[in-house]
Order: structure tokens, then sequence, then C-alpha cells
């Protein structure tokens, strides 16, 4: 009887591994994915629009991991590193924000590693197509992405989905599809809709406390008029949308979540930015049931926020950034919650454009002394305006012209000048 026990032994050993791999596969907290990622699109014409410069921002759970092994050598890659990331603490252990760019194949998936605890697979599609309309390479929308989202057990829930299309094309929602190579394990809950056309998901509240992760695909598509008989409009492109929505208990009303007060910008706003240009704002909320404990961010590298000023039902947090020499794409979002210990807000989205500047005409000198700078312009290029009227900010700062140049000098220390600092980027 010993015998034959010493012989099950290897068979029960390989049997209990085998559960313990499946419970691994099976539990969606067990680390491998990610609690938030998207993808913005821009296509290079240097090449038809065959590459394309993606522009990764991803959600780790848990501290901060390594940014190495992203950036192969020989490719067109940079690794954001920020010197203060996006953090938060809830749910969970907390999560840290991590982005980059790498320049790709214009139809591309793979498998992406950050550190040593996180692994997810990703998916676009962004075929080049010239728009009849410009005779310019159509772009693909960009997706804003919030904080983790938080949802309580029996409270039905609807999150806005923030999205931007450069080229002004209808934009829909679907969720990703495991035979179309969009994701690997992306199964659907019947706890969450998606009301498509209108890119807002949909949390019945039927669920049990748990973490779960969804995948979606956004797709802008050429707008049609309702009366036309166009049966086959093809999506133009698909780009990436991960999320994960923690559902927790709670014992507060559906109808105390934290709230948006009217001085925090309106969601879907856009604030465009000249280059080295400060774009400052406030976010500001009231809660009732529970103090606001974070303000979780998600936004461009270098977003500068204050400390978080909460007192009673209060909350306050001031965002600046200021656009100097950088190689992210046109369109910038932003996303903010605010998180109690058993409560989250509406996620908010804003957007910083920043906008293209024309090339400065030939002839042009700056001049930058201790003091002061020193503008040249030609004169051919200022046609129908009347330079005798022109001035800078302060009538005491001169501005002079002849028959071929305009010449401006401009204090350092006044005629309207701003000293703007930009951070550095520091090695994390």
């Amino acid at each position: 009887m010993l015998g034959a026990w010493t012989r099950r032994l290897p068979l029960l050993s390989l049997v209990l591994v085998l559960v313990l791999v499946v419970v691994l596969v099976l539990d969606p907290t067990s680390g491998a994915s990610t609690l938030g990622l998207t993808v913005a699109v821009v296509p290079l014409d240097s090449d038809g629009g065959q590459t394309v410069r993606a522009h990764f921002t991803s959600i780790s759970a848990g501290s901060c991991p390594s940014l190495s092994g992203l950036c192969p050598e020989g490719d067109d890659c940079l690794l954001h590193r920020t010197s203060v990331p996006f953090t938060g603490t809830r749910p969970g252990s907390g999560w840290c924000v991590r982005q980059w760019q790498r320049t790709v194949s214009s139809r591309y998936s793979a498998n992406v590693s950050l550190g040593s605890d996180t692994e997810f697979y990703v998916s676009l599609n962004a075929t080049p197509k010239v728009r009849a309309n410009s005779g310019r390479l159509n772009q693909p929308v960009f997706v804003a992405l919030p904080p983790p989202l938080r949802a309580r057990v029996n409270c039905p829930h609807h999150f806005h989905l923030s999205v931007k299309d450069p080229d002004g094309d209808k934009v829909q929602c679907r969720f990703a599809r495991p035979e179309r190579g969009e994701c690997l394990s992306c199964e659907r809950r019947p706890f969450i809709e998606l009301q498509e056309e209108k890119c807002i998901l949909f949390f019945t509240g039927k669920a049990a406390a748990g973490q779960y992760f969804i995948h979606l695909m956004v797709e802008d598509l050429i707008p049609v008029p309702k009366i036309s008989h166009v049966t086959n409009n093809s999506p133009l492109s698909s780009v990436p949308l991960h999320l994960s929505l923690t559902v927790e208990e709670s014992s507060t009303s559906c109808t105390d979540e934290p709230l948006a007060s009217s001085e925090t910008p309106a969601e879907d706003s856009v604030m465009f930015v000249l280059p080295y240009e400060q774009i400052k704002f406030n976010i500001h909320y009231i809660s009732e049931a529970e103090s606001v404990s974070e303000v979780a961010v998600v936004g461009p590298p270098e977003l500068y926020r204050t400390d978080l000023t909460s007192v009673g039902p209060l909350a306050a947090l001031t965002v600046s950034w200021t656009r100097s020499e950088n190689q992210l794409a046109r369109l910038l979002p932003i996303c903010f919650v605010a998180n109690t210990n058993s409560l989250q807000s509406e996620p908010r989205c804003v957007w910083l454009y920043q906008r293209e500047m024309k090339v400065l005409p030939s002839g042009t000198e700056l001049k930058c002394g201790k003091s002061e700078m020193t503008l040249v312009l030609p004169v051919t290029s200022l046609s129908n305006i009347n330079l005798a009227e022109l001035q800078l900010n302060s009538p005491t700062c001169p501005v002079s012209y002849n028959s071929t140049h305009l010449t401006a000098s401009i204090s350092l220390s006044g005629c309207g000048t701003k000293t703007v600092v930009t951070s550095l980027f520091l090695e994390l």
C-alpha cells in the first residue's frame, strides 16, 4: 500500500502544479496585465505612412517599473524619464505611469514587458490611407487614458471615454476581438456594456468585488449623412485602449461620489499652447461623504502638480505644463479623478493642443545678450502690415525699421517678457 502511494506522489505533484498554473492564468490580479494603456499614433510622411511614431502610456500596478528593454539598440525610440512620475494609491497597492515612444510599422502587434512584473499585448492598425478631401495621410484618433477606474458593488456607473480626431472624423469604440489578433485574453463581462457610437462604458453594478480588465479598440470613420445608403464604411484606423475596473464593497450611497466644481475645466475642453507657453489650471472637488485623499492625474511628461489641499469636504490641486522643445504628439490629454477611501469621482479629461508654427522667413535673426534679445525680421515677410503701428507689449520697448529689416529690442526683465523654466529629464 505504501509503495502504491509512493508511485502516485509524482503524479499528484504534477496535478497540483497544473492546478496552480491554471489559477495563475485565470486570476486577473496576477500582475500579468496593465491597469491601463493607450497609444497615440502619428503616421510619418517620410515613408508615406508605412511607419508611425507610437506614443505609449501604460499604468503598472505597484511601484514604478524599469523602462530598460523597451528601446532596442538602433531603433528610433525615446524613453520619457520624467522627474515627477504619475502615481496613485488607489486601488490596491497603488500604481505608476510609464511613457515612451517608438517608431513601428503601421500595422503593429507585440508583447511588451515593463520591468519584471508587468507584461501586456498591444495591437494597432494604422495602415496608410490618403484622404480624398485633403490629399494628406489620415491621422488616427487620439484616446485619453484615465487613472485606474473604481466602482462599487450594486452601484451602476457610466464612464465617458474622451477621444479627439485630428481630421474631424466620426469616432467609435468597440471591444477588442481575439479573432482579429487585437487581444490575447480579453474576456467579455456581462456586467460591462459599451455604447459604441458615443464611447460610453457602462457598469451595471452586478459584479462581485474584484479587479477586471477591459480591452477596447477606438476607430475613426469617414462621416456620412444619416440618410446615406453607404453600407461599407470601413474604419480608417484602430488604436487600443486598455482599462481596469476595480469593484469594491461599500456601505455609502451610490450618489455620494466627489463632484468637480465649476472652477474645474470642462470635460473634453481644449487648451491651445504656443512654444514655451505655460498652461495652468485648478482642479476643485467637493466630497460630503468622505474626505478626498488624492487627486490622481495622468498626463504628458513633465506635467507639474502641486500638493493636494484637502480641508473638510473641499479638495484642490493645481497643474501646469510648459511647452518646451519635445517630440510628443500634437494632442496631449490630461485626465484626473478624485479618490476617497471608498469613492471615486467621474473621470474627467482635458486636452492640450500644441499649435503648429510656421517656418521663420529666411533672413530672421535672434540674438540673445545678457539683458536683452534682439529680433531682426525681413520687411518682405510683413506684407499688409503698417510697420509704423507695431510695438511690443510695452510702448517703452522700441521697434525700428528701415527699407529692408525690422528690429525689436526685447528686455529680458520687461516688455512683457516672461521667464520660463522647464524641468530637466532626470534618470530615475
